[in-house]
């Protein structure tokens, strides 16, 4: 008898330490979100491990670690510490990652204008202080103080057939 209950203590600490010390959740429990209704979706599952399929728009130029995924109505941005394969760009992936949210508010507005007044191109700078307008004026027309921008950080893909 002693035994027995030595033996389920035992077991119930050990997975009590496994599941404490894992960060990830589990492949049950992960949420899927589909990029058509990320907006909608997204506010529940900030800092938690999904899964998000789409095509692989583009991968960044700019040092590879970055590919936007795209569906009919939504996009998203995968960043990922090591490059990606440019030959994913066309594919249809299912992305394994942390979902994230970037807060773009009149602060985020003051900063995007105060860079726009150091470009010297004339054309470039009004066309920057431009878009700093119309994001304003969105944001006001929205009844919000801030806009989300989602991204996901990369943890695994798979291409589907």
């Amino acid at each position: 008898m002693k035994n027995r209950i030595q033996t389920s203590v035992m077991i119930a600490s050990i997975l009590l330490l496994i599941s404490c010390g894992s960060e990830k959740a589990p492949v049950s429990e992960m949420a899927t979100i589909s990029l058509d209704l990320l907006q909608e979706e997204a506010p529940k599952h900030v800092n938690q491990t999904i899964k998000i399929s789409g095509i692989a728009d583009h991968v960044c130029k700019h040092g590879g670690k970055k590919i936007l995924l795209v569906s009919n109505e939504n996009n998203v941005h995968v960043f990922s510490k090591e490059r990606f394969d440019e030959n994913l760009v066309g594919q249809e992936l299912i992305i394994t990652g942390i979902l994230g949210e970037n807060i773009i508010d009149e602060s985020t507005f003051q900063k995007w204008e105060e860079d726009a007044n150091t470009i010297e191109d004339h054309a470039s700078k009004i066309s920057s202080l431009e878009y700093v307008t119309v994001m304003r004026d969105s944001l006001k027309a929205s009844g919000k103080d801030y806009f989300s921008d989602y991204y996901v950080d990369y943890i695994s893909h798979q291409i589907t057939e």
